[in-house]
């Protein structure tokens, strides 16, 4: 009877996973894409129909894990769900990566360590989670209050010049305080012998300005800021300064120079010429003296304008440049490069010295025509 025994059981056990996967193929469908394992819909992995029951140890039947036939059923398609991960400042903080320990839940997993636990471990602080986050709150509140505030009149955040990063070291080491302020502490010392220049626009005004033409020396460039000039000493001013790359040239103003005078007399002639006196000439004659003061000799730059006709009227009016001595050049304004009819004189004046520069140009229009404002263009000064 042994062997007769288990076949029985086997038969009962049958009947009864049959009934149950009845049930199943009644109250469940799958759709086709939809089917478990890839497969298609049906009863049954090691056979067909009644027959897909599958026997397991000690003459269990088991079940495979297939459905039952779909009905007709409409189903829209699924769609695809991209998943966005959002990075935040945690994801490049290696030095706070941690080990979860083997009794932890994140046991044998790299997980980001709390701001207050990093500070208890750096300063080995045996105090409550509840202080260390007081204490680093505070902080970073301080700190983002220096971080949110404006740098000193004149000044400007470092940044990157012409696509590149400067590094500065201090000649000597120093101690800066902690106490959220700004601070002027030296970082180098430069010896730079500047280029003296004298300029003067005698249209606008008599007075010379004196400026020092500047080569940055060094291998990395001058940050933008205030730049304090000192002469023999004493303070003058204080000039900004532009961003100056290695042996960059530069030019620091140093104010008016009382010891060098320039004046500026003009004269005009008006007359008329051609057939009929059908042509008026208004001839200008520029006379600029310069004398120098100082114990030395210096070049003095005198700028000079001439009169530019609109595009309207450049067939009506012409301006004749005559003689010049000594003769002058022709210039761009660095910092007004669409000013037209723009000239200039370098001139060597010695010390105690005297020296003159005289201009003629005329107008020439129609006779019955004159000039917005009068023909006479020049003022004495």
């Amino acid at each position: 009877s042994l062997p007769v025994r288990p076949s029985a059981k086997l038969m009962d056990n049958f009947e009864s996973v049959k009934d149950k996967v009845d049930a199943v193929q009644e109250s469940v469908a799958f759709a086709p894409s939809e089917a478990p394992f890839g497969g298609a819909p049906g009863v049954g992995g090691g056979g067909l129909g009644d027959e897909g029951a599958a026997w397991g140890h000690d003459g269990e039947a088991t079940v495979r894990g297939r459905a039952a036939p779909a009905s007709p059923l409409k189903t829209s398609p699924k769609r695809s769900v991209a998943t966005v991960q959002c990075l935040d400042d945690t994801v490049m903080r290696y030095q706070s990566l941690r080990l979860g320990a083997c009794s932890s839940d994140g046991r044998g997993h790299l997980m980001v360590a709390e701001r207050f636990e990093e500070y208890r471990e750096v300063r080995g602080l045996s105090i409550t989670t509840g202080e260390a986050e007081r204490i680093l709150g505070t902080a970073i509140f301080e700190a983002q209050a220096v971080d949110s505030a404006p740098p000193p009149s004149g000044h400007r955040f470092p940044r990157a010049q012409e696509g590149f990063d400067y590094r500065y070291t201090a000649v000597n080491p120093m101690d800066l305080a902690s106490d959220g302020d700004f601070h002027s502490v030296t970082l180098t010392r430069l010896e730079i012998k500047p280029e003296l220049e004298y300029l003067c626009v005698p249209r606008m005004s008599p007075l010379v300005f004196r400026a020092a033409r500047i080569t940055n020396p060094s291998l990395s460039a001058l940050p933008e800021g205030p730049a304090d000039i000192s002469v023999d000493g004493e303070f003058l001013h204080t000039t900004p300064l532009r961003d100056v790359i290695p042996n960059g040239v530069f030019r620091l103003g140093l104010g008016v120079d009382m010891n060098v005078k320039v004046s500026r007399n003009a004269s005009f002639d008006e007359r008329t010429s051609g057939l009929m006196g059908g042509t008026t000439e208004v001839a200008h004659t520029l006379v600029i003296e310069a004398v120098n003061h100082r114990p030395h000799s210096i070049t003095l730059e005198i700028q000079e304008r001439l009169p530019e006709p609109s595009a309207e009227h450049k067939d009506d009016l012409k301006v004749v440049v005559g003689k010049v001595t000594p003769a002058w050049s022709a210039f761009i304004p660095e910092e007004n490069p669409l000013l037209k009819s723009a000239y200039r004189w370098r001139l060597t004046v010695a010390s105690g010295g005297r020296v003159e520069a005289r201009a003629n140009y005329s107008l020439e229009m129609g006779s019955k025509l004159e000039v917005q404002g009068g023909n006479r263009r020049e003022q004495n000064s």
